[in-house]
């Protein structure tokens, strides 16, 4: 619920960081996350 009153840009962060705990937590590998960070699109 936090996610939805923040702008858009924050929003996309916030939404990246969940998956990436999300992703970590259930064990994935860190190399397989590695470059997907929304600052690294251009």
């Amino acid at each position: 619920d936090k996610a939805a009153t923040l702008p858009h840009e924050q929003r996309k962060l916030h939404a990246e960081k969940v998956a990436k705990a999300f992703w970590m937590a259930i064990g994935g590998d860190r190399d397989e996350i590695e470059g997907l960070s929304s600052d690294e699109e251009n």
